[in-house]
């Protein structure tokens, strides 16, 4: 069979691929190789480490550094994310970075990281593990026992601009619900994962001038399915459904982006983080996060494809609202969407005045 090259390379964008390869090593532990301009880092993510792995890259190159991310420097109270870890052994190098208590200002060799560096911590975000990366600089291309991958860091940006362009609905089914009948439609771009639309009374015939209630829900897998009572997700998600069926139908965009964009391990570590004493900000902060990493350019999209421009919106957050608009969805009216538990009552504080959301208490 002949193969035409230009056809497929349309098909099979090369500089995703790249990146997908190279996130799909560093969840697995698999070093890689970042390239921009004339230099090289050899990028290792913390946690898929060990110390043998850590010695013997020590050994073997000759600037070595611990990368952090600015809001973990801050927790820490240190000025510099980069930190050189070449006469630090991995205990110490491990407690830098997980640790609950702030580091000795005095005990580290720190410096402003590269260009190079973040792109790396952004690679790892991507990839869902907590963004903090032993770093290496290298003039060639390390000797090891198995292919390594390399990637140029603008591919990076590429990736996140890119990976969601050609969004499409893969399939859809009725659901039979507790509150009123439902359809649920599935969508997914070549190299995304899979976000979700629930109609509510999808069969009920509506004025085509009727603006409909929409929710766009981040997943909780805590929250939605156990009813973990560390946040109000089971409520507002339930409710929402319960809401729509009393008024005649809506739609939930379910989109797959947990623990406020960090994923499920990284929020139980957060839940973690959270019994010592910090708040749900600075947990995530403590990890080297950004107190809310979730973005809404899918829920536009999907919005998009069902035909919906102008929505009254299901929620507390202004932020939501916001980049629905700035994207190009009308949201007529934000309607509040809240189910206060003294049990949470801090929880409901940090979200009021760290997140803006519009909360009463």
């Amino acid at each position: 069979m002949k193969i035409n090259n230009t056809k497929m390379s349309k098909t099979f964008e090369a500089k995703v691929i790249e990146v997908t390869r190279c996130i799909s090593d560093l969840k697995f532990g698999i070093p890689i190789i970042l390239e921009h301009q004339n230099q090289k880092s050899l990028i290792l993510p913390l946690e898929r480490i060990n110390k043998k792995i850590f010695d013997e890259t020590r050994s073997v190159v000759k600037e070595l550094s611990l990368v952090i991310t600015e809001q973990r420097a801050n927790f820490l109270k240190l000025q510099n994310c980069k930190i050189n870890c070449h006469n630090l052994d991995f205990d110490e190098i491990e407690n830098i970075a997980f640790s609950l208590k702030a580091a000795d200002l005095n005990a580290y060799d720190c410096c402003e990281k590269s260009s190079l560096d973040k792109k790396g911590l952004m690679l790892l975000k991507i990839s869902e593990l907590i963004p903090v990366a032993v770093i290496a600089k290298i003039n060639s291309k390390i000797a090891l026992n198995f292919h390594i991958n390399s990637l140029k860091s603008e591919y990076i940006d590429d990736f996140v601009t890119d990976s969601d362009n050609n969004l499409h609905e893969v399939c859809s089914a009725d659901l039979k619900l507790k509150f009123g009948s439902g359809e649920i439609k599935c969508f997914r771009s070549q190299f995304s994962k899979d976000h979700y639309a629930i109609i509510i009374n999808p069969k009920n015939k509506k004025n085509s001038d009727e603006i409909p209630l929409v929710r766009v829900h981040s997943s909780c897998f805590t929250g939605d399915i156990f009813n973990s009572i560390k946040c109000d997700c089971h409520e507002q998600f339930h409710n929402a459904i319960k809401i729509m069926s009393e008024k005649g139908g809506g739609v939930i965009i379910y989109l797959n982006q947990e623990g406020r964009g960090i994923g499920l391990t990284n929020k139980i570590r957060v839940y973690k983080a959270q019994s010592s004493g910090l708040d749900t900000v600075e947990a995530n902060e403590n990890l080297g996060f950004e107190n809310d990493a979730r973005g809404f350019a899918i829920a536009t999209k999907i919005l998009q494809i069902l035909n919906i421009n102008k929505i009254d919106l299901l929620s507390n957050n202004p932020a939501k609202a916001k980049d629905l608009i700035q994207r190009g969805i009308k949201v007529e009216n934000v309607i509040p969407h809240q189910f206060f538990n003294l049990d949470i009552k801090e929880y409901y504080d940090s979200k009021a005045k760290k997140l803006n959301h519009n909360i009463e208490i």
